[in-house]
């Protein structure tokens, strides 16, 4: 996804995922688009392939509408395991799907994760399982899938921060994964049985000691149009309940992203928050986690609706919390966060002041001269 929300199918993509077959290491199977020249008026797509690693001429083992992605041939040689998005089905946004086709034959399609409503990260084949990380909610949780399809458990059973590229031993399924939440840079864990984590390593510890990172809450309400909304609130260093403090409503790009309990370099919670702010973060409509159709609402709806959430989200944050400031709001956000920014700086007079980072102000003339046409178009009703 581009960061505006947009698929990116430039005509700069060609090849994707590979992928070195095991354990004869006879074949590469990789994913291509040979079409990316038709980007301006449809989501070219892209293809599975293998080639002999002594060379010759590949050979095309998917023709369809869908794009896939990380190609893996299960431990047993049975099955090869890829991604699989849908593509022109005129939806702006798209779940990915751990499908199964029989391998070598490519025959017996099958949707593994028909089950989960939500996105995946990654997977990792082992034994007869595959083990993904999966976004719920602001939080990346680990589930086990037999490869079956027939079973599906959830393993971590934190409530806080996010798991991600999870790993997996042949030899006894031991997982490992990173480990992060918005106080706590990644590392590296080991889940245990009970769904909890053993912490392997501990780079971070000695300058995490050093600063104070409250912990994040989250708050849900419900919208005006009966929607369940999401965000989250950081507390500034130093917090002190009795003062009254500056709301900052951060607005994330996408529309198709959201604010997760983790650990961010480019838009960090506890640095937004440390000049004195109480930050605000909100999973307008469009934001990913919440199901397929959560992400879809957000079409021929591109700024009006989530610019009324954020609104609703920061009224209803200072009506619970004394130590906000209602007469000092500011909001602002980045790329589709900087759209969103520009509408409410023409639409309303709720805040202080804006922050518009690379936000358009005029959609016609993006149009006009972005690399990424056709998934506006499809944004619009085009």
């Amino acid at each position: 996804q581009a960061e505006d929300g947009i698929r990116d199918r430039s005509p700069s993509r060609g090849l994707g995922d590979v992928y070195k077959r095991q354990p004869d290491s006879r074949e590469i199977i990789f994913a291509a688009s040979d079409n990316a020249n038709t980007a301006a008026y449809q989501d070219p797509t892209v293809q599975l392939y293998k080639v002999l690693i002594s060379g010759g001429e590949a050979t095309k083992l998917t023709a369809d509408k869908n794009d896939y992605g990380n190609p893996t041939i299960s431990p047993d040689g049975r099955y090869l395991l890829v991604f699989s998005y849908a593509a022109n089905n005129n939806e702006i946004y798209n779940l990915n799907r751990l499908v199964r086709f029989d391998w070598p034959t490519m025959q017996n399609k099958t949707v593994l994760s028909e089950k989960i409503d939500r996105g995946t990260n990654n997977f990792v084949a082992a034994g007869d399982q595959a083990y993904l990380s999966v976004e719920d909610q602001g939080h990346d949780k680990i589930f086990a899938l037999a490869l079956s399809g027939d079973a599906l458990k959830q393993l971590s059973t934190a409530t806080a921060g996010c798991y991600t590229n999870v790993s997996a031993a042949q030899s006894n399924n031991v997982l490992i994964a990173n480990y992060e939440s918005a106080s706590s840079p990644p590392e590296i864990v080991k889940i245990n049985a009970d769904g909890t984590h053993t912490v392997l390593t501990g780079f971070n510890k000695e300058k995490l000691a050093q600063l104070d990172l409250p912990q994040t809450e989250t708050i849900w309400f419900n919208s005006k149009k009966g929607k369940k909304i999401r965000s989250l609130l950081v507390r500034p260093a130093g917090f002190d309940a009795t003062k009254k403090y500056p709301l900052f409503v951060v607005i994330h790009g996408g529309p198709a992203g959201s604010w997760k309990d983790n650990w961010g370099y480019r838009w960090n919670y506890h640095l937004l928050a440390k000049p004195g702010y109480v930050v605000l973060l909100t999973d307008y409509t469009g934001s990913t986690g919440y199901g397929e159709k959560f992400g879809q609402d957000i079409q021929y709806d591109p700024f009006k609706g989530p610019g009324e959430e954020i609104n609703e989200a920061a009224a209803d944050a200072i009506k619970r919390f004394a130590f906000i400031d209602a007469s000092r709001q500011a909001a602002g956000g980045a790329s589709y966060g900087g759209h969103l920014a520009n509408w409410l700086q023409g639409t309303t007079t709720h805040y202080k002041c804006l922050v518009s980072h690379a936000g358009l102000v005029n959609s016609i003339s993006q149009w006009g001269t972005s690399d990424v046409i056709f998934g506006r178009e499809v944004m619009n009703g085009g």
